[in-house]
């Protein structure tokens, strides 16, 4: 409800506002403040479970990388069957696993934090080489025309503030990189602090407000970004539609992934992991990426991601009742 209640207080505050710039900074706070303390209690050891559990991990796979596309297909036909930029910006979402805010519902709903990781990780170094995929096709498909230098002056470049190159045709993004340090960096910061029991103990134990301060600043700046405003200048029936198809599109993600969890024999801490990392995507980071793919993708991959945003948080709120029962 805090988060709810956030998200919604911050998008009336942008109608009014709506004054910040991107930052890459907020990648590196994000990463040491929220994804960091979710990493300290994981071991290399721990990946055996993937093995130990394989039918699960290898089920993990196929839902998020044949199943849930087909889904979100589905929803783009029903809804937007002849719009491209839609379909490049439900693409982007796809291949987002994961967000910083799970790690509190992974706890509150008993599921095993270390399965879980282990499950992110072996998705994440299939989605990597997909993310820099789509990124090229994204940039060479809504900028070939923008991509050539005149008067030494190049267009791209000027519109992204330098986060795509001419030369480079999109190999400089700054987004691809902000991607890889929300795990990295705060992946081998977590083996440091691992070292010293004290260290740990005393980290560990302001975690939760910590995050909770984190998560509310976090907000208050992706709310306030420039782009987002641009929602509140567009047709009603148009963004409800929006709505309506992430709304089907989650449902169909977030039943399937609640079936199959329901079905396990034990409906143990392992498969509510497994639950978790089918439906969650990284809106947040979504959202971030706006600055780089509004320009070309529209108001409608900023509306994408900010409606995933609201609804992805209440279905997972919802489904941490019953996951906890």
């Amino acid at each position: 409800m805090f988060i709810f209640i956030a998200m919604i207080f911050w998008l009336i505050i942008n109608y009014f506002t709506g004054w910040l710039n991107f930052s890459s900074l907020l990648c590196i706070f994000a990463g040491l403040f929220l994804v960091m303390p979710g990493l300290i209690n994981f071991d290399f050891k721990d990946f055996s479970m993937i093995k130990k559990e394989k039918n699960l991990s290898w089920l993990t796979l196929v839902l998020n990388i044949f199943v849930i596309p087909f889904l979100l297909i589905l929803s783009w036909i029903i809804f937007f069957p002849h719009n491209t930029e839609i379909w490049y910006s439900l693409a982007m979402l796809w291949i987002l696993p994961w967000w910083w805010l799970l790690m509190s519902w992974i706890r509150q709903s008993k599921a095993n934090e270390k399965y879980w990781f282990a499950l992110f990780v072996m998705n994440m170094s299939i989605f990597v080489f997909l993310f820099f995929l789509l990124n090229y096709l994204i940039l060479h498909t809504f900028t070939d025309q923008s991509t050539q230098v005149v008067q030494n002056v190049c267009e791209v470049e000027t519109i992204t503030k330098g986060a795509v190159s001419c030369i480079t045709w999109g190999a400089n993004s700054k987004p691809m990189l902000a991607y890889l340090f929300l795990v990295l960096i705060p992946f081998w910061i977590s083996r440091l602090i691992r070292l010293s029991n004290v260290f740990k103990n005393k980290i560990q134990k302001y975690i939760p407000l910590g995050s909770k301060i984190a998560t509310f600043l976090i907000i208050l700046y992706i709310f306030s970004l420039k782009n987002i405003n641009w929602i509140f200048n567009q047709n009603i029936r148009f963004l409800l539609k929006i709505v309506l198809m992430i709304l089907f599109g989650y449902m169909l993600v977030f039943g399937l992934s609640y079936s199959i969890y329901r079905y396990q024999k034990k409906e143990s801490d392992i498969s509510k992991s497994f639950f978790w990392n089918t439906t969650i995507r990284f809106v947040t980071l979504g959202v971030v990426f706006g600055v780089l793919y509004v320009p070309y993708l529209g108001v409608s991959y900023i509306t994408i991601f900010a409606s995933a945003y609201i609804i992805q948080t209440i279905l997972s709120t919802i489904s941490l009742k019953f996951l906890s029962k």
